[in-house]
C-alpha cells in the first residue's frame, strides 16, 4: 500500500514539474456500477509534455480532479477525486485518429462509507481507472473512451468491499 501511494505521489509531482502542453480538458462520464447502480462523473484534466515521443506513439503524464455521484434507488453518494496518470497514444492515421490507453490513480473523499450494502471503510478512499479510447478530429480534440474504475480504501480500514463501475466518456480538449 505504501509503495502504491509513493508511486502515485511521484507521478503527480513529476507531472507537475513537466511544462504544460495543453489546456484544461473537461470530461463527462456516465456508466453503471455494482448492483446496477448509476455512476456519473465530471472531470477536469491537464496533460503535460510527453515523456516519450516517437513517430507512432507517445507517453504523456496527466493529472485530473473531479466530482462523482453514485445512485441506486434512494441511496446517493457524492465524492471528490484527484489522480495522476499516464496515457499512451498511438498515431495510426495521423493526425486525425489516435487510439490510446490510460491508467491513473489517486485519493478520493466520499460522502458516505456505505453504499448498496458495500462497506468502504471510511470517507477517505482511493480511485484507480483504466481507459481505452479514441481521440479524433483535425486537432485530436474529440475523445471517446470506455472506462473501468475501482474505488477502495487500500486496506486503511477493516472494511474494504470496494466499488466498481464501467462508463463511457466524452471529452473535448480546448
Amino acid at each position: 500500500m505504501k509503495k502504491t501511494l509513493l508511486i502515485v505521489c511521484g507521478l503527480w509531482l513529476a507531472s507537475g514539474f513537466a511544462s504544460s502542453a495543453a489546456a484544461l480538458e473537461p470530461a463527462f462520464l456516465v456508466g453503471a456500477g455494482n448492483s446496477d447502480s448509476l455512476t456519473v462523473d465530471f472531470r477536469l484534466s491537464e496533460s503535460f509534455d510527453p515523456w516519450i515521443e516517437e513517430q507512432g506513439y507517445e507517453l504523456t503524464p496527466f493529472v485530473d480532479g473531479g466530482l462523482t455521484w453514485w445512485h441506486k434507488d434512494s441511496e446517493n453518494v457524492y465524492g471528490v477525486t484527484a489522480s495522476a496518470g499516464l496515457r499512451l497514444d498511438f498515431f495510426l492515421v495521423a493526425p486525425v485518429i489516435a487510439p490510446y490507453v490510460a491508467l491513473n490513480a489517486g485519493p478520493s473523499w466520499i460522502s458516505d462509507d456505505d453504499f448498496i450494502g458495500r462497506q468502504l471503510g471510511g470517507h477517505f478512499i482511493f480511485n484507480t481507472r483504466a481507459a481505452f479510447g479514441l481521440r479524433m478530429g483535425s486537432n485530436l480534440q474529440h475523445d471517446l473512451a470506455f472506462n473501468l474504475m475501482h474505488y477502495s480504501n487500500a486496506y486503511l480500514y477493516d472494511d474494504n468491499d470496494g466499488y466498481n463501475s464501467m462508463s463511457i466518456s466524452y471529452n473535448y480538449w480546448f
